[in-house]
């Protein structure tokens, strides 16, 4: 399991170490515009004044979608300059772009005004925030759920969950891969076990998939991801992800709850409070729903999918197809009956007790959570609110 100082200090160690060993990405990016099938893209420089809000994002599925919404003229990620969604109204929202761990740094901190984020992993970056610049933190919207994306892949010889006992599960340590490898313990009836004899430990995904891939050390024998990582494994190992003859899809987050891992944007309140703060979600969300309605288009999805290929490592798109498989794709439209509705409600307190066994949290108290607006919930770090998007 876990080296014991990690459990001593906790986050703030995660985050340093992936900040050490995980590769630096360009933190502007910007696709190449262009106007096709009735979607018009101009450069417009933002007016002077006009207020900034910087998100910060990762490469996966619908993130990286919502990155794209520039090629279509829906957003401008750079600053100074406006997509549609942002003039209309009167925002500009800036993209800065880092692996998933790193991520959690700069939005914990308080350097940037959001982050998109999995469910799974909200209360730690909420505790840093509060920790570092006396914010909350608020979901306003989801932009994807996962069923089947993230994945526990292990060579062939381990056919069962039992099979597993002794063998190492490596991947992002105290994040939604060992959430989930903590919750197939639970599914599979060893949670009892979990630590001792069924073991995670940390491994960057971008490093440890190309390693898992190509045989690198024997005793890797299992590995934790989620797209595009698992993909690297699955296309190199067994040339197409529907034949199990080399790594075996053991557990996936198809096998747990709807909507328990859950992939959204969250904002600091502090940011949503500013004047443009309403607007900026607004733009966002209007992106967000442009885009995943563009994905669901049979018209228009082989054209997203080459504009999403650039923010997605480059994939092709029956990869980025495959992705939307396993990776159900949300929008704004959809906030209500996710957040609000009774599957999803029922999740967090599991993700919370995940939160409290790994310290992450010290008590419940440190992220008091609640659904609604900050008017009704005052003094929740952790909210659910629909009312931005509504």
């Amino acid at each position: 399991m876990r080296q014991s100082y990690f459990m001593n200090l906790g986050f703030a160690v995660v985050l340093a170490l992936y900040a050490g060993c995980t590769k630096n990405e360009n933190p502007n990016t910007s696709v190449s515009a262009s106007a096709t099938q009735g979607d018009h893209y101009e450069k417009t420089q933002t007016p002077a004044g006009t207020p900034v809000f910087t998100i910060a994002w990762s490469p996966y599925t619908s993130w990286s979608a919502l990155a794209s919404a520039e090629t279509f003229g829906y957003l401008d990620n750079r600053q100074g300059y406006q997509g549609e969604y942002e003039r209309q109204n009167s925002v500009d929202i800036v993209f800065q772009r880092l692996d998933y761990v790193p991520s959690f740094g700069v939005y914990g901190a308080g350097t940037v005004d959001g982050l998109t984020i999995t469910n799974t992993d909200a209360f730690a970056v909420a505790m840093e925030r509060k920790k570092s610049s006396g914010d909350a933190t608020v979901a306003v919207f989801p932009t994807s759920w996962s069923k089947g994306a993230d994945k526990i892949l292990v060579e062939d010889e381990l056919k069962t969950w039992a099979d597993l006992s002794g063998v190492p599960v490596k991947g992002a340590e105290l994040s939604v891969t060992q959430y989930l490898f903590w919750r197939a313990c639970q599914v599979n009836g060893v949670e009892a076990q979990y630590g001792s004899t069924y073991m995670f430990e940390n491994l960057d995904p971008v490093v440890g998939s190309p390693q898992f891939a190509g045989k690198q050390d024997s005793s890797f024998r299992a590995f934790g991801g989620w797209s595009p990582e698992t993909f690297t494994v699955l296309d190199r190992r067994n040339g197409d992800e529907d034949k199990g003859n080399d790594v075996i899809d053991l557990f996936n987050s198809s096998m747990i709850g709807e909507y328990e891992i859950t992939d959204m944007l969250v904002m600091g309140q502090k940011a949503l409070d500013r004047e443009g703060g309403s607007g900026a979600v607004k733009a966002l969300a209007a992106a967000m729903q442009a885009m995943t309605d563009r994905t669901n288009n049979p018209a228009q999805q082989a054209e997203t999918y080459k504009a999403i290929s650039p923010n997605f490592n480059d994939l092709d798109n029956g990869a980025i197809g495959r992705s939307m498989e396993l990776t159900r794709m949300l929008g704004p439209k959809d906030a209500v009956t996710v957040f609000d509705g009774t599957q999803f409600r029922g999740n967090m307190p599991k993700v919370q007790e995940f939160s409290l066994v790994h310290k992450l949290v010290a008590s419940v108290d440190d992220v008091p959570m609640a659904w609604g607006t900050k008017t009704d919930q005052p003094t929740a770090l952790l909210r659910f609110d629909t009312s931005y998007v509504k």
